[in-house]
């Protein structure tokens, strides 16, 4: 049977910065996954929602944490509730210590799980900043499916 690439979902409300991640990622990427890049949480939780319906649900999120309506944090709130299998990842240049303060407040949707990961703005170069973090988050990601599956080495 044949099973399309899981997604990398994207969510940032700077274009720039969502053009650029988005190249970064489909380059190192894009052969194992489908690198989807959208401009609001709404939009995002709408691409996980089309995603679901196929059976597809993301393997990675990541969301910027400073976006009109809904914070990366209040939106990975919800990824964890309705995809809770994703890895979450928050992109900021903010200090991870206030970020951290305003998961806390979220912990009982968390399911008692901190954010998986921070990524730092800027991620240049990305082979330092940027695909060691990605590829540690998709690896446990892909342990974990393998183990889900039976398939665990």
């Amino acid at each position: 049977m044949h099973q399309s690439r899981p997604a990398i979902l994207v969510v940032d409300d700077d274009r720039s910065v969502l053009s650029a991640l988005r190249r970064d990622l489909i380059s190192v990427y894009g052969d194992r996954y489908h690198v989807i890049a959208v401009g609001s949480s709404v939009e995002g939780l709408r691409t996980i929602d089309r995603l679901e319906a196929r059976g597809q649900g993301p393997a990675m999120v990541i969301a910027d944490q400073r976006m009109p309506g809904l914070s990366g944090v209040e939106f990975l709130v919800l990824v964890s509730i309705r995809v809770p299998d994703a890895r979450r990842v928050l992109f900021t240049a903010c200090a991870e210590e206030d970020v951290d303060r305003e998961a806390h407040g979220h912990a009982d949707h968390l399911a008692g799980e901190r954010l998986y990961r921070y990524l730092s703005k800027p991620w240049q170069p990305p082979e330092q900043m940027l695909y060691p973090a990605v590829d540690a988050v998709l690896a446990e990601w892909e342990l974990r499916r393998n183990d889900a599956l039976g398939n665990g080495g």
